[in-house]
């Protein structure tokens, strides 16, 4: 829904930031009104990457490798623990080491492996849910999932309608989507880092394109991950362990240790630009 966001980033705002000679969101305000408004947004950022971010890449890693290796436990120790202690660990020596031009570069490498594997997954699991076919997949998915394929529930008698109310989705994700999109440190510093405009401007229209993508990367086989458990076909506990499940399911052995890496990659990658944001800020 915010892939249009970026292309403001990169038609607006970097200009603007460029124009004024800045670099961190915390020096435009410094520049524009004090050194306390600048500290103050400084100090709230780097709570946020905390609690928001680094919090919730580390559960994300812990969980995904909890569900793809199928392991409890090592030696008494939570498995969840030891992967999500590790993930954080050598993310930040990796960050350490290389600095930002390693985050850009193994982003590059990751991406493709990421996609290709993400939609191998779709595919495999359309075709799982329709017993041989795709389509039919997909039908089996859309029914099983029922009204909660809507984007829009606008009618307050739908169930779903307290959680998210009508077109009030539609802006209050937008309003959600600027501040992230447009002001964030960890996004606006990848656009900045760019050789000249011509290049940051093409850089967000191909990063517009790729947030298109996580609809099918993600969501949709987090719903039929969802119509195989209702049909007793993959069992996991928690809706948090979906994903991993659907890949330790129908990935063979080679390809799943491909995809496991990208996507730890993407993890890791996200977590880096976090650290790599933090300390400039700091």
């Amino acid at each position: 829904m915010q892939g249009w966001m970026i292309l403001i980033l990169g038609w607006v705002f970097v200009p603007f930031y460029a124009h004024s000679k800045v670099f961190t969101m915390p020096e435009f305000l410094l520049k524009r009104f004090n050194r306390n408004s600048s500290s103050t947004l400084s100090f709230i950022t780097l709570i946020g990457y905390v609690i928001a971010k680094v919090s919730v890449a580390a559960y994300t890693g812990g969980i995904f490798l909890e569900a793809v290796f199928g392991i409890n436990s090592i030696g008494g120790v939570s498995f969840f623990w030891i992967a999500a202690i590790a993930t954080v660990v050598l993310t930040g020596i990796f960050t350490i080491a290389g600095g930002m031009k390693s985050i850009l570069l193994i982003s590059v490498i990751q991406t493709p492996i990421l996609i290709v594997g993400a939609f191998l997954i779709l595919i495999l699991g359309l075709y799982k849910l329709g017993e041989g076919q795709v389509v039919q997949g997909w039908v089996n998915m859309v029914h099983s999932a029922g009204n909660k394929m809507n984007l829009i529930h606008s009618n307050p008698k739908d169930p779903l309608y307290s959680q998210f109310p009508g077109v009030s989705v539609i802006f209050g994700a937008a309003i959600i989507g600027f501040w992230y999109w447009v002001t964030d440190q960890a996004i606006t510093q990848r656009v900045l880092s760019a050789k000249n405009m011509h290049h940051a401007r093409t850089g967000s229209i191909f990063s517009g394109y790729l947030k298109l993508l996580p609809v099918f990367m993600f969501l949709v086989p987090g719903i039929i991950a969802a119509a195989l458990r209702a049909r007793g076909e993959l069992i996991f506990v928690g809706d948090d362990k979906a994903y991993g499940s659907l890949v330790a399911y129908l990935l063979p052995m080679g390809i799943k240790g491909i995809v496991v890496v990208g996507f730890l990659a993407a993890l890791m990658t996200s977590l880096a630009a976090t650290y790599n944001s933090a300390a400039t800020l700091y």
